[in-house]
């Protein structure tokens, strides 16, 4: 795991540039605190923070591979150790890192060395010979990458904030503010910032110098497809030793791993099925002992036979951290979950060295587990199935919008729903909520954890489980009969196998996240709340602040429920605070 960062220049590097891009490489000391390096010729600048996972020697970063290629990377590769034996058997390596193995996929097979790419990871190479860039994301947008240029410099990083610590310029992007009131994410390349662009998941990115300009051309890529046939009969069997070989693969790496343990099935499942659990360190926490959580973890490290570390934490405290957050993070928050991942985080850092984590993230997008995949079959229309429960923030956003105007379904959303679009609705949801939702919640865990040098693995996201889940039928993901809906059925049936049928089977959706109807309700959420959304906020300029006020008194007096919603608001104007940006935001929108 490490943090990218580079610059590709018109003219030669001058040393005021070398400073800034310095500076701007070490915002993500935390990416990588074991190791820093940078590599520089006339008009590039490639650096790499390194957190080390695999070959834990120090080794020269950012690697250069035949005298040619730069590569900063950063991620894992699950697969690597294979696609060494199968198409480098006799090459003798520097490094015994997934990294290398990267590059020289990449020199073999260009752009098409993503098809045979399992795991998570942003990459960056620069071709020497050909003065060119090299940007990708894996298929889900694990892994982080952004980038922004002008007719000068491209530049591109793990974080936004290390972008603006090179750039202060940058301006606020208000044209997707909508989209994040009512989504929480934001669709396709855009930013908070104008001009600033993430690489999409699936995608890679050419950057070249033509006649004094950049030329950036993105495009899709596929991986190659596992295409097995599965019987009904063996189906469980099967999934099961999926599930194994998957979590012995993402397990594998020269530092230790944990767990992240919450009261559901996903990571229960992980943990059930790691065959070795002497000195496994597992990470919990609640706020309540009378939460369905605590009691669902005490029962699973007692089935288990194992003590894990369990944090109770306080929703009085909480308010203290938005204002950390939005500043760390250089991007506003869409949920309470953001700050109890951060304290989980931060609570584990005090008690462990512990590098990297795994986590149940991703089976819920897979499988069915939300609330709202639920409701696919009352859902007719493409906006229907596209907004689900998020109409309700349409309501709210029509509330307390100045202009008549709402900017909130971008084009791009709506453009890749026609592309992942099923016959099969509830196949549909999952489409999307892969494609949009996922990306945004993966953005919040790398965040979260890399602020304290931790590598999250949600390993239900390897290709084997993606590419199972592709070709089984929809029943076994939510199952329909006259007297019982079960989501995510299938994993519950092998959870039967080794938990209580009472533990697998329970209807009750548990989050790790904060009581967030409460929160809103403290006298020291009121308080922040009050300073901060006035007649003088930044969000003014596009908000009422009058029906603003209305939705918390409404939301405090439990006549409906807004904490989301307000949450994003508080946390939008927190960060246009937090910002350089008086007269610079395009007011046209």
């Amino acid at each position: 795991m490490c943090g990218i960062n580079g610059i590709l220049s018109i003219n030669n590097i001058d040393q005021l540039t070398e400073k800034k891009f310095n500076n701007s490489l070490f915002c993500l000391k935390h990416r990588g605190p074991d190791q820093i390096g940078f590599f520089k010729k006339n008009k590039v600048l490639i650096g790499n923070t390194r957190l080390k996972i695999n070959d834990l020697k120090n080794i020269k970063t950012p690697i250069i591979y035949k005298n040619r290629y730069v590569i900063s990377f950063n991620g894992e590769l699950i697969n690597f150790r294979e696609l060494k034996k199968k198409f480098f058997p006799n090459t003798i390596f520097s490094t015994r890192t997934d990294t290398e193995i990267v590059v020289a996929m990449y020199h073999k097979f260009r752009e098409n060395c993503l098809k045979y790419f399992n795991g998570m990871f942003s990459i960056s190479i620069y071709d020497q010979k050909k003065n060119e860039i090299f940007l990708a994301r894996d298929r889900f947008g694990i892994k982080p990458l952004y980038y922004f240029f002008n007719k000068k410099k491209f530049h591109f990083s793990s974080e936004l904030k290390s972008i603006r610590k090179f750039d202060n310029n940058l301006v606020p992007n208000a044209k997707i503010f909508d989209e994040f009131l009512v989504f929480g994410s934001i669709a396709g390349k855009e930013t908070f910032y104008e001009n600033v662009y993430k690489v999409n998941p699936s995608c890679y990115l050419s950057v070249k110098i033509r006649k004094k300009k950049f030329l950036v051309v993105e495009k899709n890529y596929q991986t190659k497809k596992i295409i097995k046939n599965y019987s009904k009969k063996n189906l469980e069997f099967n999934f099961t030793k999926i599930l194994k070989d998957v979590v012995q693969d993402w397990r594998n790496s020269d530092a230790k791993s944990g767990i992240f343990l919450s009261g559901g099935i996903d990571s229960s499942l992980i943990f059930k099925l790691i065959s070795k659990k002497q000195n496994l360190k597992t990470f919990s926490f609640f706020y309540s002992k009378e939460d369905g959580e605590f009691k669902k973890i005490k029962y699973i490290l007692e089935k288990n036979n194992h003590k894990g570390e369990i944090f109770k934490f306080s929703n009085n405290n909480l308010h203290k951290l938005i204002k950390n957050y939005s500043n760390f993070f250089d991007q506003p928050m869409h949920d309470l979950g953001n700050l109890s991942l951060l304290k989980l985080c931060e609570n584990m850092r005090s008690r462990s060295k512990l590098k990297v984590v795994l986590t149940g993230d991703g089976a819920d997008e897979l499988f069915g587990g939300y609330d709202r995949h639920l409701k696919y079959k009352n859902k007719k229309t493409d906006k229907e199935l596209i907004l689900g429960n998020n109409i309700l923030s349409v309501l709210r956003l029509k509330k307390i919008k100045k202009m008549k105007k709402l900017n909130y379904l971008s084009n791009f959303r709506l453009k890749k729903f026609k592309e992942i679009k099923k016959k099969n609705n509830l196949q549909t949801l999952l489409n999307y909520d892969q494609s949009f939702f996922l990306e945004s919640y993966l953005n919040r865990s790398d965040l979260c954890s890399m602020r304290y040098s931790i590598e999250l693995r949600p390993i239900f996201l390897d290709n084997r489980i993606y590419e199972f889940s592709k070709q089984i039928r929809s029943n076994y993901k939510i199952y329909i009969s006259k007297k019982s809906i079960i989501q995510k059925y299938l994993l519950k049936k092998i959870s039967s196998k080794f938990y209580s049928k009472d533990f697998s089977f329970d209807k009750k959706k548990y989050f790790m996240s904060a009581p967030s109807d409460a929160f809103f309700k403290l006298k020291t959420t009121k308080k922040l709340f009050k300073k901060n959304i006035n007649l003088k906020s930044k969000i003014s300029k596009y908000y009422n602040i009058g029906q603003i006020i209305n939705l918390l008194d409404e939301h405090i007096k439990g006549v409906k429920e807004h904490s989301n919603f307000l949450l994003r608001l508080l946390s939008l104007e927190i960060w246009l605070k937090s910002i350089k940006w008086e007269n610079k935001v395009n007011e046209s929108y």
